[in-house]
């Protein structure tokens, strides 16, 4: 029963992962929750979390809020830091069903950022730098969102990007910092910070400007649908035709 178990925990986990990240050789959304239906009942507290998660999402199947407070409340109550995430978000947000109370869903989002879950580091920067639940802090907001950066995720290295290229909340002004801040996340697919690099070497802002850096930024960044790199790639493909009729 437990090298059972263990097997589907770790299928739903490959089979979970692959999902959130869009990869193509993952399974299909419904073979996720599948997956993950099946380890979540033996008692696997992480595929309890995805579970709920694609419950609360509807990815694979119909959404079901309800079903999925009840997964996720069995996978905090575990100590699995994304179910205690997710939990502290619903509590945060005041969904399924739950009153909404921003100072139990901090202690909750923050059990899971010091167990390491980077979303949940990213959301007390934020609750920090609001002081929604929480003190409010720059210290403490800069200091989980650069923990969060450096776990790559792609908002937080964009939104640390930011904070350097405008030299926010007492953090010097630091073009090169935010660069490479830009390009960490702008590498995992984030599109506005793709669009921001194209800017950034459009105007030679802490890198060397060069128009084809910021010509291949742009174009990434409208592949993924951005309105304002499109327009950009409108104006030079314009000005290119009208220099060739001189």
């Amino acid at each position: 029963m437990k090298t059972l178990r263990t097997m589907l925990a770790m299928l739903a986990l490959v089979a979970a992962q692959g999902w959130a990240a869009g990869e193509a050789e993952a399974p299909d959304p419904a073979a996720a929750r599948r997956l993950s239906r099946a380890a979540a009942e033996q008692g696997d507290a992480r595929a309890q979390a995805n579970l709920g998660e694609m419950l609360m999402r509807g990815n694979g199947g119909p959404a079901d809020i309800d079903e999925a407070r009840k997964w996720i409340e069995r996978s905090a109550a575990q100590g699995e830091p994304r179910g205690q995430f997710l939990l502290g978000m619903l509590i945060l947000e005041g969904r399924a069903g739950l009153d909404r109370n921003p100072a139990a869903a901090a202690r909750l989002i923050r059990n899971a950022a010091e167990k390491g879950e980077r979303e949940a580091q990213y959301r007390m920067a934020l609750l920090h730098g609001t002081g929604n639940g929480v003190e409010k802090s720059n210290e403490l907001a800069l200091a989980w969102l650069r923990r969060a950066a450096e776990a790559k995720l792609p908002e937080a290295e964009f939104l640390l990007a930011s904070i350097y290229a405008k030299g926010l909340y007492g953090v010097p002004r630091d073009d090169k910092e935010a660069v490479m801040w830009l390009r960490r996340s702008a590498l995992q697919g984030h599109v506005e910070a793709e669009f921001s690099m194209g800017v950034a070497y459009a105007e030679g802002r802490g890198v060397e400007k060069s128009a084809s850096g910021a010509v291949s930024w742009m174009r990434r960044a409208a592949n993924h649908g951005h309105g304002q790199a499109l327009e950009f790639l409108r104006r030079i493909e314009a000005g290119m035709k009208e220099a060739g009729k001189k």
